[in-house]
């Protein structure tokens, strides 16, 4: 019985009209085996729709040497000496929302600061069918060799936790940043040990970057990036990241 009920709920998941399939099968035993056989495939399409994003698989590394990641299921764990890229693997779409919640550990570890919590997304070369990390220049961690992409990125806390600043690459190094766009006031530097909730909304040509429930930055680009790449850019720090999550095909 307990099987039957379960079966019941894969089977709605499975969008089967259960009074026309039963009819088809006298109550017998071969019905109880043909209920656990569609609890059976009804589960397994509800754990592919519930795969964790931050599985290794999904994700690749760019980082100097002494630096190290580590994928735990339901989080990401990054320790970086000298730099690091950490690429989602899956070319991204707008209208899409992205969010995730990030920490930087402050545990008196003199190999690590409190300082960049950084990303980038929507994130191109000049060709836009080449993923970033598959670039025929290889890339191995250092800032510098970003500096050629086309993408939008917050420098969260950045130069030893001392600017926090919004800025939308073109593709030279450049890095253009408006006034407004970089901020300096302790309400928007970095505390270690507190758990951020990063939101990433792009719709149209508006892109918006929200910390903790504040919407930190909005930019409305006459050119706007309307697929790409999403990464994490860390430098000198330790961090871990969970609930990571892409919401694509949000209504423009």
């Amino acid at each position: 019985m307990i099987e039957e009920i379960k079966c019941l709920d894969g089977m709605k998941l499975l969008g089967i009209k259960l009074d026309k399939f039963f009819a088809m099968f006298p109550i017998t035993q071969s019905r109880h085996y043909i209920l656990l056989i569609l609890f059976f495939v009804a589960s397994t399409l509800g754990a592919k729709e519930d795969k964790p994003l931050l599985s290794q698989e999904d994700w690749v590394t760019e980082q100097k040497p002494g630096g190290s990641v580590a994928f735990n299921t339901t989080s990401l764990e990054i320790k970086d000496t000298a730099g690091s890229t950490i690429w989602y693997r899956t070319k991204l779409t707008s209208p899409l929302e992205i969010n995730y919640s990030i920490s930087v550990i402050n545990d008196d570890d003199k190999n690590y600061r409190v300082s960049d919590l950084n990303c980038f997304w929507m994130a191109n070369e000049s060709n836009e069918d080449v993923a970033p990390y598959q670039s025929h220049t290889p890339r191995h961690g250092a800032f510098s060799e970003y500096d050629s992409l086309y993408t939008y990125y917050v420098g969260y806390g950045g130069n030893n936790n001392s600017t926090t600043r919004f800025r939308r690459y073109d593709g030279t190094k450049n890095r253009p940043l408006l006034p407004e766009n970089d901020l300096r006031d302790q309400k928007h530097l970095l505390i270690g040990n507190h758990t951020y909730h990063i939101k990433l909304i792009c719709k149209n040509n508006l892109t918006e970057y929200w910390c903790d429930g504040e919407k930190i930055f909005s930019f409305h680009d006459p050119k706007p990036l309307k697929s790409g790449w999403f990464a994490f850019r860390l430098l000198k720090n330790h961090v871990v990241v969970t609930d990571f999550k892409v919401s694509e095909n949000l209504k423009p």
